[in-house]
């Protein structure tokens, strides 16, 4: 618990900021974020899709892990977008 709690807390440290390394993201990439996540909520990930460019968003109907809450519908989001891959 202690671990988690540091964890957790270390996020609020300015060097956890990455929006300026987000923003020299070369390579496709695909944000996959649950619409009703209680910790990061979807709001933040319009803010940050805008931040990576060329960057994908799905916003799926789960909480915090879509790939645990919805796996099959996080596979195909997942296949589809590397099938779109050159």
């Amino acid at each position: 618990i202690a671990l988690n709690a540091s964890i957790w807390r270390s996020f609020n440290h300015p060097e956890h900021d990455l929006r300026a390394d987000a923003a020299r993201v070369n390579v496709p990439a695909l944000l996959i974020w649950g619409e009703n996540d209680p910790v990061i909520p979807g709001e933040i990930a319009l803010k940050v899709v805008k931040i990576i460019p060329g960057a994908k968003l799905v916003l799926m109907n789960t909480g915090h892990s879509p790939f645990a809450e919805a796996p099959e519908d996080f596979l195909k989001h997942v296949t589809s977008f590397l099938e779109s891959l050159p």
